[in-house]
């Protein structure tokens, strides 16, 4: 699925939930609601839980499957120490993968080795399927946090990434990594 229309969706089914605009920053219990209300997922319970986790891992995605045949669920771990903002980025970055397809889950632990190899090292490592879906979470969370639509509309006007993060209620620093130019335009094209 393309960032945008995943995106789109979320807000859609926000605002059909909340009568909120579509395109306005979407909080975590939003994306979490929206992930739960989504028809793209079999997902039907998301756990959370902020934990120490080894570094550099800022969050982790778990998928249980139901042995019945009912659902799934998703744990979502969040590293216990950061700032408030990147622990809501992170959590909303691992809702994404609720939405990624069969064939980028890692099921073994000869995979998820492999995985974990390939993120914390930065000269070696194989770029697979689960790597690339991981850093498609982070450009997924982002448009759905902030459509580019709406940071380019605000852009045209003239306003400040600053003033971006105030009328959307958003922090500083996660709207400056949300309105960044290469951020904006790599979300556009992409998909999960």
């Amino acid at each position: 699925m393309k960032y945008v229309d995943l995106s789109q969706h979320l807000h859609e089914l926000r605002a059909d939930r909340s009568k909120r605009v579509v395109g306005g920053a979407m909080r975590m219990g939003e994306v979490w609601q929206g992930v739960l209300d989504s028809h793209h997922t079999p997902i039907d319970r998301i756990l959370y839980y902020e934990a120490n986790l080894p570094r550099p891992f800022d969050g982790l995605f778990v998928r249980l499957g139901s042995t019945t045949g009912e659902g799934e669920a998703a744990a979502i771990y969040v590293y216990k120490d950061l700032p408030d903002h990147w622990k809501e980025f992170v959590a909303i970055k691992e809702m994404m993968h609720c939405f990624t397809p069969g064939k980028h889950y890692t099921g073994t632990p000869r995979e998820a080795q492999l995985l974990v190899e390939a993120l914390c090292s930065k000269t070696s490592g194989r770029y697979g399927a689960s790597v690339a879906a991981d850093n498609s979470a982070i450009l997924a969370a982002a448009e759905v946090i902030l459509p580019h639509y709406t940071v380019e509309r605000y852009l045209k006007q003239g306003k400040e990434v600053a003033q971006i993060a105030v009328e959307q209620g958003l922090h500083p620093d996660l709207a400056e990594m949300i309105c960044r130019f290469d951020m904006l335009q790599r979300r556009k094209n992409g998909e999960l």
